[in-house]
């Protein structure tokens, strides 16, 4: 349901169809309330998901960049890039500068 609410909210809030129906006679509404809430749900599911990761960089580079970016909507209400998030995690959390930048 979490993965269905994430798509569902970034195609409501995405730049409209160029060709097609409107998205809208598709796909439900769903408000920010719910949005921030399935996005607090998928980042603790990385907790896990991390520590079984280990041994692969790039599953935990991948992790800590979502956690980045589900605590900037978290913090911000606002959707941005995994990149844009971690550089603002960096000032915002300064102590986690250093395992943001290298996994």
């Amino acid at each position: 349901m979490t993965g269905w609410t994430l798509g569902i909210l970034y195609s409501n809030t995405a730049k409209p169809f160029l060709y097609g129906i409107d998205k809208k006679e598709v796909i439900p509404y769903i408000d920010k309330d719910e949005f921030i809430q399935a996005i607090r749900i998928y980042a603790c599911s990385f907790r896990e998901r991390i520590k079984r990761s280990q041994d692969c960089l790039g599953s935990q580079t991948y992790g800590i960049l979502t956690i980045c970016r589900a605590f900037y909507t978290i913090k911000t209400g606002a959707q941005t890039s995994k990149l844009a998030a971690a550089l603002w995690a960096m000032d915002f959390l300064p102590e986690y500068r250093e395992l943001i930048t290298n996994p």
